[in-house]
């Protein structure tokens, strides 16, 4: 009889009880990780009332926005020069009896950019409201930021606040990537970022604390931008989308900004609308692409061999080969932007809508540049609404409606988070008919709210002083498949000198060369990066000819965007060449080489 718990007739096996003490040791782990999670996500929930935005950045030189002024026996504020701002807004000092007083907050797309501000949803919002109601005073105060991210979003808010609102809008969200704020380390380094134990124990022992990034508001000018403009020029990844601690720090610093401004809002008895944020799905390539970290030779070989064979695919008009070929590429690499948009287009071909609208927000997840809202951002604003009780306009809902097959691009938007006209008409539609049904603005009466539709001029999309704005938009943010059609509508735009000024002619002739010469340059660049992308780049292009086309894209580069910077300064921000089997560019650090499309 076998008395030692080894045998088949005995007690547990040593194996048995390994694997038993295993067991328990691994459900201990995880209960403590699932209590470190509690924690975690009690700390967020209690650190908004505590420290709020404050605890992500120190905000240096304040200023306001708006300056009290008195001219022509006027008494009324106007935007300063310190903000940017629409230029010549302004608003009664005063608030006129029996007055309605709405604030429009947020970044260039609440705006109206490249619109004037009249053309804004704000713009046309206060059409629709005078129109309902002609006997009553109503001004609705576009103060949205160009550029703004919703730390700066903030600041505005906090100073409107005094100035008698009965009500806020607040559409923000794709900004957040704009700035160069790097945060301080915040979280452990990965793998163990993902930890929530990790995370409470590194910030316990004080590793995590570190300098907070200062936004300065004061000093805000478009030289800040000139290095990530460069930067996403050549396809550099942006360090906060990248580095997993900087891109939940994002996310933490976005909902506690949005977190804050409901709260200051409640607490001062003003009601808050926000604004889902609408985005350029199938139109807009993602800015750039990044292999998985881990990616070694073999698996880099078979993912280009794949996303060739579908590029050539579809190119030839077999949408369900380029289907399977950029699937497979996805299932070597799914962190590869542009496979998920190759076939998110690819699938569109074939009408297979829900799946293509699928591969294209998963192309949106994936750009290590964005400048586009992310579907975090999106659940964040959901989270920030059900717990203030605010209501949320669907404005993506509402471009989906207008768009082509359902999935917004340039049908709907003039490039890749700004709204056409019509489009900022029916965001505003949608805005009053929340207003009414939330009780926040007057009930119109008997007056259908169709009665104030308005209807957009059918040319204003084609007007110069448009088209001239989205030229240099659409170059730097490497949208080269559109650059052809877009400087022909230019070129169609500003073809009639006629009542120009002899300046005016020759500034036109001026602009048409540098789009022709712009066409030249891109067709060459184009053609290095297709055949870097399809590694054909030493069977296509000798070392001589591709360092020559790279070389004249970025004078091209420096022409257009740094001509206030020395050389040294510019070489620094430019990614080295290289030819051979590594791509373009700089590394990415974090995942691998990147390559730029």
């Amino acid at each position: 009889m076998d008395l030692s718990g080894d045998g088949a007739g005995g007690g547990p096996s040593r194996a048995r009880k390994r694997l038993f003490a295993l067991l328990v040791a691994l459900l201990a782990v995880a209960g403590v990780e699932v209590g470190a999670r509690i924690v975690e996500l009690a700390q967020q929930r209690l650190a908004p009332r505590d420290q709020g935005e404050t605890a992500f950045a120190v905000l240096a030189n304040p200023v306001p926005a708006f300056e009290r002024v008195t001219e022509n026996g006027r008494d009324e504020y106007r935007r300063t020069k310190a903000h940017w701002l629409p230029r010549r807004e302004r608003f009664a000092a005063e608030k006129p009896e029996g007055g309605l007083r709405i604030f429009a907050l947020g970044g260039s797309a609440a705006q109206g950019w490249p619109h004037s501000v009249a053309s804004s949803y704000a713009g046309i919002l206060e059409q629709k409201l005078r129109a309902l109601h002609p006997d009553r005073p109503i001004e609705v105060v576009n103060a949205a930021g160009n550029t703004y991210a919703s730390f700066r979003v903030k600041v505005v808010l906090d100073e409107i606040l005094d100035y008698e609102p009965d009500l806020v809008l607040i559409w923000s969200g794709n900004n957040e990537f704009v700035e160069d704020v790097v945060y301080g380390m915040v979280l452990p380094p990965w793998p163990w970022s993902h930890s929530a134990l990790a995370r409470i124990v590194y910030v316990a022992s004080g590793r995590s604390r570190a300098a907070k990034p200062v936004i300065d508001i004061a000093n805000y000018v478009e030289a800040d931008h000139v290095a990530s403009r460069i930067g996403y020029a050549f396809g550099e990844v942006s360090q906060l989308r990248e580095d997993p601690a900087q891109l939940e720090r994002v996310r933490q610093h976005y909902r506690a900004n949005l977190d804050s401004m409901a709260r200051a809002a409640r607490d001062r008895g003003v009601p808050v609308v926000l604004i889902d944020v609408p985005v350029n799905l199938k139109d807009w390539w993602p800015n750039v692409s990044v292999h998985r970290r881990d990616l070694d030779a073999d698996e880099r070989a078979a993912f280009t061999a794949e996303l060739r064979r579908g590029v050539l695919a579809f190119e030839g008009g077999n949408a369900e080969a380029a289907v399977d070929a950029f699937t497979a590429a996805n299932r070597i690499d799914d962190g590869y932007a542009e496979a998920h948009f190759r076939r998110g287009r690819a699938l569109q071909a074939l009408r297979r809508l829900p799946e293509a609208r699928e591969a294209y927000v998963r192309a949106l997840e994936e750009d290590a540049h964005p400048f586009r809202d992310l579907p975090d951002f999106a659940a964040i604003r959901r989270e920030i609404a059900t717990a203030y009780d605010l209501p949320l306009v669907d404005a993506p809902g509402v471009m989906a409606r207008l768009a082509e097959d359902r999935i917004p691009g340039l049908d709907v938007l003039v490039d890749y988070v700004h709204p056409t006209v019509e489009s900022n008409e029916a965001i505003a539609h949608e805005v009053l008919t929340a207003l009414v049904d939330e009780g926040l603005v007057p009930e119109p009466g008997l007056v259908s709210l169709d009665r104030v539709r308005i209807q957009a001029p059918a040319d204003i999309e084609d007007h110069p002083r448009v088209l001239l704005k989205l030229f240099p938009q659409f170059l730097i943010m490497r949208q080269h498949e559109h650059i052809d059609a877009l400087a022909a509508r230019i070129l169609r735009a500003t073809r009639s000198s006629q009542g120009d000024s002899p300046e005016d002619v020759r500034r036109k002739r001026a602009m048409r060369k540098l789009i022709r010469d712009t066409r030249r340059i891109l067709a060459e660049y184009r053609a290095l990066l297709r055949a870097e992308k399809l590694g054909t780049l030493e069977r296509d292009f000798t070392p001589e000819r591709a360092r020559r086309v790279y070389a004249t894209y970025v004078e091209l580069i420096r022409q257009l965007e740094a001509r206030e910077l020395s050389s040294e300064d510019f070489d620094s921000l430019v990614p080295e060449f290289s030819y051979g089997s590594t791509a373009m560019g700089k590394p990415s650090g974090e995942r691998g080489d990147r390559t730029t499309r």
